[in-house]
């Protein structure tokens, strides 16, 4: 069974994440000595034991395990205050303190090999195997994760810039695990450095995303690299050295279809849609039933349309066609309202691109979204974007 000196430790470590210099002295004190090797790797497990007790994908959002999992992400992966991960998540700091508490209980359990974990967060699903788990902007992904080492870099006297083409395609692959690539190959390039500027690119090479990450130091060690690859490999990503330049290069398959985000709480409307888009190579599918969620997988995946729903719980398709239209960063995404009771001449009037009256057909459904996104741009040109 976990001691109360075990789940403290683990709490305190989990608390200074990227603080290196508390690591190397934590790793001394007892119940975790001779444990870790070194700050490093006792960095690394922690974050491994956090995503090992991410939820399989079928799992309700609203389940306990997710909460615990979110938690844990936002508080010390993303590293939120706690005012700013139950803002994030939309729950009462009460209610964030117990299921940090939870997480921070079963993070321990995984660090010091115990028995008795929490049983509702202990699944064996961590990250997912497929390559085609979801669609990721990678700019934005390693602008967060440049964020997310803001101590580190502050530390080393370290500045990162972002170079992106824009727009680019989205990547293939879960947003969280892209994030947690990022966050540990900045990790590995910087690790000697002191008092430098890297200038990170992200550029379109071909079918693929490729992420440029200079290296002004001597890296990390072999053992860090490896773990790296392994990770980019499980969503087909492929990682690369170069000596001169010193760099690391990860390319991550892009998606050459657009990408649709269906936003209905209907789960047999949904299978109907993707059965129909299964029948061309032309679109991706990325699916919402809770509309309190929408807004925000918006923002994430950047979809190159919107087929939304109009009768639905806690946000009808009326209030998110007002939030999309009104967002600086959505406005222009084309919307087609999907509706029993067709309003077209309202949907319109209220911004959206096109409506489909239900039942629809599935020529009638790949014919409106062809025409929605067919001004869609395609290419651009380089944008630089500071992440620090």
């Amino acid at each position: 069974m976990l001691t109360v000196e075990q789940i403290a430790w683990t709490r305190e470590a989990l608390e200074r994440l990227y603080d290196l210099a508390f690591l190397e002295r934590h790793i001394t004190l007892p119940p975790a000595a001779g444990r870790y090797a070194s700050a490093r790797a006792v960095q690394r497990a922690l974050i491994e034991a956090v995503q090992q007790i991410r939820p399989p994908a079928g799992a309700p959002l609203s389940s306990m395990a997710w909460r615990v999992y979110n938690a844990l992400h936002e508080r010390y992966l993303s590293g939120m205050t706690q005012t700013e991960a139950a803002a994030e998540l939309n729950v009462s700091l009460r209610q964030l303190r117990r299921d940090q508490m939870r997480g921070v209980a079963a993070v321990a359990a995984l660090l010091f090999e115990a028995a008795g974990a929490e049983p509702a967060i202990t699944s064996t699903a961590s990250l997912p195997d497929r390559p085609h788990s979801g669609l990721t902007h990678i700019e934005e992904a390693l602008c967060s994760a440049v964020t997310t080492l803001e101590p580190l870099l502050s530390q080393q006297t370290l500045h990162v810039s972002v170079h992106a083409e824009t727009p680019l395609p989205p990547a293939i692959g879960d947003r969280m695990v892209i994030r947690q690539l990022l966050i540990l190959s900045l990790n590995w390039v910087i690790q000697d450095a002191r008092c430098a500027t890297l200038q990170a690119r992200v550029e379109r090479a071909n079918t693929a995303i490729r992420v440029t990450l200079p290296a002004p130091a001597s890296c990390g060690p072999q053992s860090d690299l490896d773990a790296i690859t392994h990770l980019a490999g499980r969503i087909g990503a492929i990682v690369q050295t170069h000596h001169t330049p010193p760099a690391l290069q990860i390319t991550f398959p892009a998606s050459v279809r657009h990408c649709v985000l269906m936003i209905d709480d209907d789960p047999d409307a949904i299978e109907l849609v993707r059965r129909s888009l299964e029948t061309t190579d032309e679109f991706d599918l990325v699916a919402v039933t809770h509309p309190e969620e929408a807004l925000r997988e918006a923002l994430d995946i950047r979809p190159d349309c919107i087929l939304l729903d109009v009768m639905m719980p806690v946000l009808d398709g009326w209030e998110l066609l007002a939030q999309f239209k009104s967002h600086p960063q959505l406005a222009g995404t084309p919307i087609v309202v999907s509706s029993v009771l067709g309003s077209e001449t309202l949907a319109r009037a209220l911004g959206a691109s096109g409506v489909l009256p239900r039942p629809y057909s599935a020529p009638s459904l790949l014919q409106t979204l062809r025409a929605v996104t067919a001004m869609r741009p395609t290419t651009g040109q380089p944008s630089g974007i500071t992440a620090r």
